[in-house]
């Protein structure tokens, strides 16, 4: 998995507090994450851990039953729908996983309401922005390891390990040769280390080089797609899920996100206020939906590089923007 401390947190915090929320971008790794940690906890819970799937929902009115359907239970309509759930909730003892949380908007009072009436359930929340309510802990998933020092050190490196693992369910007899290394650093930088991003250049390579990877990359996101069947829409490419968290963004988000796509390698904040008009509020905003990241030791902030290409891309296509 390559997640090992990750692992550990999520597993020390959720023993800790009642609400953990991972965030990031799509393509991170949230829900794989949230579901290891989950199935070793399970003794910890005697009533069960349970997964309940939002990303096919569109309101936050599908909440309750979905919640519900996920537990098998089944919900009376002659009676309130929440005050029947969180009456079954507030006798069990339980961990459940909301899973893509992000778009459920108001959602978030049903999650207040299962914290204040069920005392023993706690909940590990997948989200590509915080959920702002009273008791959350926040865990900003990053992407995998992409640096080494040594040629040999590679070899070890998480990234590297997802690389090889779909290069050969792609061509199973693709070799990742001491000549490659370079190439293939540049690639998981340009992902950032990003899983799904990751996965969608390990599959061109029963077509084209490394080196003719990292050449497409550097091009465009667009090079990212894939075409295999039993892939959510939003996951088939790194453009599909920018286009979802860009659907969630007001006008004025839009239009300072995308100016501040001229940033290469970071800014100040500063400079986002001359450029962007951004405030150190608005900054905040985009952190807090995954879009910015935000680095207290060096006071600057940053946007992941596919991130920042598709940015760039709305800049020259959307000029009304401005």
């Amino acid at each position: 998995m390559g997640r090992q401390s990750e692992l550990e947190d999520t597993k020390r915090i959720i023993g800790e507090t009642r609400l953990l929320t991972i965030l990031a971008p799509g393509g991170t790794g949230k829900t794989r994450l949230a579901i290891q940690a989950a199935a070793e906890l399970t003794d910890d819970f005697p009533d069960g851990v349970y997964f309940v799937d939002f990303a096919p929902i569109d309101s936050p009115d599908d909440i309750i039953q979905t919640v519900a359907e996920s537990l098998g239970l089944s919900l009376s309509t002659d009676e309130d729908l929440q005050t029947q759930l969180l009456a079954y909730l507030a006798r069990k003892h339980q961990l459940l996983i909301l899973d893509n949380f992000e778009h459920l908007g108001d959602g978030t009072r049903i999650v207040s309401e299962i914290l204040r009436s069920a005392s023993h359930v706690r909940l590990i929340v997948t989200s590509r922005s915080k959920l702002n309510v009273g008791g959350e802990t926040v865990m900003a998933l990053r992407g995998l390891e992409t640096k080494w020092d040594k040629p040999e050190d590679a070899f070890h490196t998480s990234s590297v390990h997802l690389f090889i693992d779909a290069a050969k369910r792609a061509d199973a007899s693709f070799s990742l040769a001491v000549d490659d290394l370079e190439p293939l650093g540049r690639i998981l930088q340009l992902v950032d280390g990003m899983p799904l991003g990751i996965l969608l250049a390990a599959a061109w390579v029963d077509m084209l080089q490394i080196s003719e990877i990292d050449a497409e990359i550097s091009k465009s996101i667009d090079f990212l797609e894939s075409e295999v069947e039993g892939v959510p829409d939003r996951q088939r490419s790194m453009r599909a899920v920018f286009d979802y968290s860009w659907t969630m963004l007001s006008e004025d988000e839009r239009r300072m996100f995308t100016a501040l796509s001229v940033f290469r390698g970071g800014f100040t904040r500063e400079a986002a206020q001359q450029v962007a008009g951004a405030s150190i509020r608005n900054l905040a905003n985009l952190a807090n939906k995954s879009l910015v990241i935000s680095d207290r030791d060096s006071a600057r902030y940053s946007i992941h590089e596919l991130l920042r290409q598709y940015a760039e891309d709305a800049l020259r296509e959307n000029s009304a923007l401005w």
